[in-house]
């Protein structure tokens, strides 16, 4: 099972382009796509540390973080958010 990491809106819950799902979310300016997951999620459903899919067993999940259209680097984002 994999949970939001965080309280954001599921802005969007879809396929890409190799047929997986994706859950992205929406949280003041940036933008965190989770996947791939089969969604157990709705579009604009909140979410904090809830159900928002699961994961194939050894399966891996990948993280993908936007400033709008700019991709960042999460580690960094998160650690500067938290303020270290």
């Amino acid at each position: 099972m994999v949970k939001a990491c965080t309280d954001a809106r599921v802005s969007n819950v879809e396929r890409d382009e190799e047929g997986k799902w994706e859950v992205v979310f929406f949280q003041k300016n940036y933008f965190l796509a989770i996947g791939p997951v089969k969604p157990v999620v709705k579009k604009s459903e909140n979410k904090n540390g809830e159900a928002i899919g699961y994961l194939q067993p050894g399966g891996k999940i990948e993280l993908l973080l936007y400033d709008f259209e700019t991709p960042l680097d999460p580690k960094e984002t998160y650690m500067r958010m938290i303020g270290k």
